[in-house]
């Protein structure tokens, strides 16, 4: 029997990341900044993923076609981002602000008796929380993974009870001088004693293609967030005159009845 393997199929679950370019009208960043329309990309509008409450042992990622529940998030951190929050009274749910936040985990806003100098304050000292002892205000590290075929990374956020494993994790991969960027990991759930607490492990480095591939898009990702990413290159069919014209062959081409505006 002829063998009816799609070899490209293969290629793409073996080695997802290696289609991550920073050129062609199909690449994914270039399909982000056709849809942007030329405005800066707003990580604040990134699909965002939390621990569950109690014992939940699936990830929920609210996406264009409804939920889907996962027991792993596989992909690559392209980003993190130390995030702290604090409460002078416990939280009760309702929504509301808290007295002081950090976007960055370095400058709190408004701050804390005048402190705000995260390092500095008082409430991210050891022991001051009403448990007598983690910290009083909250720290969360905001990792941005990008999953197979996808064009923009989801922000998971690590808790503070989970914040010992990603450290540990980190810290293996340091041992064996991988980057973070270079390897595809799965985060999981498992059991912390009553709730859910995140889990991390090493699926596989990514090939030098990949890895290379990777590099450029974290660039471009950077240029889209800070609103100086070049729009996609585009060039038209012989006989008509192109929208714009650079110093390098554009790399594709569009029908002139798709041209904007003629």
């Amino acid at each position: 029997m002829p063998d009816t393997t799609d070899s490209s199929l293969t290629v793409r679950n073996e080695r997802p990341y290696a289609l991550i370019t920073t050129t062609g009208p199909d690449s994914p960043l270039a399909v982000v900044a056709v849809n942007l329309g030329g405005s800066p990309l707003r990580i604040d509008k990134l699909t965002r993923v939390t621990i569950p409450g109690g014992e939940g042992r699936q990830w929920v990622i609210k996406g264009l076609r409804g939920e889907e529940r996962i027991d792993e998030i596989v992909g690559v951190i392209v980003h993190s981002q130390t995030s702290r929050t604090y409460y002078a009274e416990a939280y009760n749910g309702g929504g509301s602000p808290p007295d002081c936040s950090s976007n960055d985990g370095i400058t709190g806003s408004p701050g804390v008796a005048g402190v705000t100098a995260c390092a500095l304050c008082p409430m991210n000292q050891w022991e001051t929380a009403s448990s007598g002892r983690g910290k009083a205000c909250a720290e969360y590290q905001q990792l941005y993974v990008l999953q197979h075929q996808k064009s923009l990374p989801i922000v998971v956020r690590i808790s503070p009870g989970s914040l010992s494993a990603l450290d540990d994790f980190m810290q293996q991969l340091s041992s064996e001088m991988l980057r973070r960027d270079r390897v595809e990991i799965a985060i999981g759930l498992e059991d912390g004693g009553g709730y859910s607490r995140a889990s991390f492990r090493l699926v596989r480095e990514l090939d030098a293609d990949e890895a290379s591939n990777m590099q450029h898009y974290i660039e471009r990702f950077g240029a889209l967030v800070r609103g100086t990413a070049a729009p996609p290159d585009i060039v038209v069919d012989q006989g008509v005159e192109p929208a714009y014209v650079d110093d390098e062959p554009p790399p594709h081409t569009i029908a002139p009845d798709d041209l904007p505006f003629e």
